[in-house]
C-alpha cells in the first residue's frame, strides 16, 4: 500500500517517519522497497517477535473472544478508566502477526538506507531494547535517540523534541 501511493504520487524517494504499528509497516516496506527509501526514521514500534507487544495482548485476547464490544459499553461510562485500560485497543481483528515481521528480518539486516532511531524510555509496549535491537540489526542505523520517559505516542505529545533529531539527521545527509 505504501509502494503503491508513492507511485500514485509520483514520489520516487521518500523519507518515512514511523511510529506504533507504523513502525511495523514501514520496516516491512523498506525491507521490500530499499530503492524507494532517502532514508527511515522508526520510533517506538513493533520488531521483531514483538507483535502484538506483550502488554497490549490482554486487549488482542478480549478482541479475538469477542468480549472486547461487551466491555466497551461499562468503559465508556469511566473514560479514565478506560483510557488507562484500552486506549488504542480498538482492533477487532488483528492483522499484523511476528511471521511478517520475521521474514523482512534479514531483509533489514541488509539496509543500507540512512537509518534514525528515536525511542520513547517509559513506553511498557516497546521498551527501549528493541530500539538498541533495531540499531544492531540494520546497517544503515547508526544510533538511538532516546526521549526521556516518553511512551508510544510521543511524537505526538512532545513533537518538538522529535523534529528537532529529524532536522539534525537530516541535515547531516546532506
Amino acid at each position: 500500500m505504501v509502494a503503491a501511493t508513492c507511485d500514485a504520487l509520483g514520489l520516487s524517494k521518500v523519507d518515512v517517519v514511523a511510529n506504533d504499528t507504523g513502525g511495523a509497516v514501514a520496516q516491512i516496506f523498506a525491507a521490500r522497497h530499499p530503492d524507494m527509501l532517502s532514508s527511515l526514521t522508526l520510533t517506538n514500534c513493533e520488531t521483531h517477535d514483538n507483535v502484538p507487544p506483550k502488554a497490549f495482548l490482554p486487549a488482542v485476547l478480549l478482541a479475538r473472544a469477542g468480549l472486547l464490544a461487551r466491555i466497551a459499553r461499562p468503559l465508556a461510562r469511566n473514560v479514565s478508566r478506560a483510557r488507562k485500560l484500552l486506549y488504542g485497543s480498538g482492533y477487532q481483528n488483528v492483522s499484523l502477526h511476528p511471521r511478517d515481521m520475521l521474514a523482512v528480518e534479514s531483509d533489514l539486516a541488509a539496509l543500507k538506507v540512512p537509518t534514525l532511531v528515536v525511542w520513547g524510555t517509559g513506553d511498557v509496549f516497546f521498551r527501549t531494547k528493541w530500539a538498541y535491537w533495531l540499531r544492531d540489526l540494520i546497517p544503515g542505523a547508526r544510533e538511538v535517540v532516546e526521549i526521556r520517559g516518553g511512551k508510544l505516542f510521543f511524537p505526538g505529545e512532545r513533537s518538538r523534541e522529535l523534529v528537532v533529531e529529524l532536522r539534525r539527521f537530516w541535515a547531516s545527509r546532506s
